[in-house]
């Protein structure tokens, strides 16, 4: 489990690097373009890849620290005996909704990869790396709630409510 939230960590830190990074390429973009006439031909393109890398590689880490939104309109009502198990059961619903998609991409990252695809723009690059990294994230994300889902002592969904300080 350690070396998991390692391989987290470390995702949501490439996730803010590419933040940066697109920050700069617009910025450098703009700048140039002002200036000499000229732009950076591969910034879009760079920053249209790096968001979802930023989504994709960022959302496992997100999911482990709770940090996405949550409707707890109804999880509320209920007695505080029942709160846990639906937490669980919801959790694994998650996980498993998840690993089908995951699933889905790689399979549509496999078949990009055997026809050779290359995405459409100035600067293609091979398609099948974007489907491959969605798989990536939500493969990682459904073991996150999956691990909620088995060790709910130590991983489990909070059952507290109210608003993040």
């Amino acid at each position: 489990m350690f070396l998991f939230d390692r391989l987290l960590d470390v995702l949501a830190a490439v996730s803010a690097a590419l933040l940066v990074l697109i920050m700069f390429s617009v910025g450098a973009d703009v700048i140039l373009r002002s200036t000499i006439g000229h732009s950076l031909t591969w910034s879009l393109e760079f920053s249209e890849h790096a968001l979802l890398g930023i989504l994709f590689l960022g959302m496992p880490w997100l999911a482990r620290e709770k940090g996405h939104v949550a409707v707890e309109l109804v999880t509320e009502t209920l007695p505080a005996n029942l709160k846990k198990p639906l937490a669980r059961f919801i959790a694994f619903i998650c996980a498993c909704l998840l690993a089908f998609l995951a699933w889905w991409a790689s399979k549509l990252a496999l078949q990009d990869y055997a026809m050779n695809v290359k995405t459409i723009g100035i600067h293609p690059i091979p398609r099948y790396i974007l489907p491959a990294v969605v798989s990536f994230g939500l493969l990682l994300t459904s073991l996150t709630y999956l691990r909620e889902t088995l060790f709910p002592a130590r991983y489990g969904p909070s059952t507290t409510s109210g608003p993040v300080a």
